[in-house]
């Protein structure tokens, strides 16, 4: 989404509503923004953190490109999977 994500660990390092810093690139922008974790789900033997950040204005922009793109291409691969399914 444009603003949160969720990342999946080994172990359990961080409490509901820590302020971790996360780094990642989309394509050709790199991102470093400080998230807050708002949630916290056990997956057999890892962890799932819900995180929460505020992008700038720019970084929002990019980040809903890259989602529209990504989308795009979900559902044409969905599209193409249903279409030989089906005949």
């Amino acid at each position: 989404s444009l603003k949160g994500m969720a990342v999946i660990l080994d172990k359990e390092e961080f409490d509901i509503e820590d302020i971790i810093q996360i780094s990642f690139e989309l394509e050709t922008h790199f991102f470093n923004l400080n998230a807050e974790i708002r949630s916290i789900s056990k997956i057999v033997n890892s962890f799932k953190y819900h995180l929460y950040f505020e992008p700038s204005p720019n970084e929002e922009r990019i980040l809903e490109k890259y989602i529209t793109k990504r989308e795009k291409e979900t559902i044409k691969e969905l599209h193409k999977f249903l279409k030989s399914e089906l005949n």
